[in-house]
């Protein structure tokens, strides 16, 4: 379990300095880099070590781990990363996992760990305060008795790095 925690921070660690290598390198745009983690729990799934970068020309998102609490075999599963706005739910980031039969085999989503990464399909910049408030996993899946179930699991962001400079910081600050 010990291994396999650090072979994890080590994964994250890389990545953060993927992405502020991506960056450029300039001192001046560092002061614009951002970094936030998130995590949520709902009574079914677990979400830990979620990452945001913010560099002002794009946006990285690290989905972090989620598994179920509980044994839950599925056949098909989508995670989509939603941020939730007054008029509508803006989709940032989705992905999923089926074997196109819709019969087997089974994945036990408390034993499989499922990340990504990838650059959202719209910039967080434009939505501070849902940002801060209404981030949250929404993971559709179909079990293998054929049962088709929509969970939600609310995330909580925490800033990390980062200036103070912009309303979307200010507004990401938990």
């Amino acid at each position: 379990m010990q291994t396999t925690k650090r072979i994890l921070l080590c994964l994250l660690a890389g990545l953060l300095v993927l992405c502020l290598a991506a960056c450029g390198g300039q001192a001046d745009k560092d002061d614009d880099i951002t970094l936030y983690l998130f995590s949520g729990e709902s009574d079914e799934f677990v979400l830990e070590k979620g990452v945001v970068v913010l560099t002002g020309e794009k946006d990285i998102i690290y989905s972090g781990q989620f598994h179920s609490k509980e044994p839950l075999e599925v056949v098909d599963y989508i995670a989509s990363y939603y941020i939730s706005t007054a008029e509508s739910e803006v989709l940032l980031l989705s992905n999923g996992f089926s074997d196109g039969s819709g019969s087997g085999p089974a994945l036990d989503l408390s034993k499989y760990y499922v990340s990504l990464t990838r650059s959202p399909a719209v910039s967080l910049a434009e939505y501070p305060d849902e940002f801060a408030n209404n981030f949250y996993l929404q993971i559709d899946l179909t079990t293998v008795d054929g049962e088709k179930t929509t969970y939600k699991v609310p995330l909580q962001v925490e800033k990390v790095y980062g200036t103070d400079s912009s309303s979307a910081e200010e507004a990401a600050t938990v």
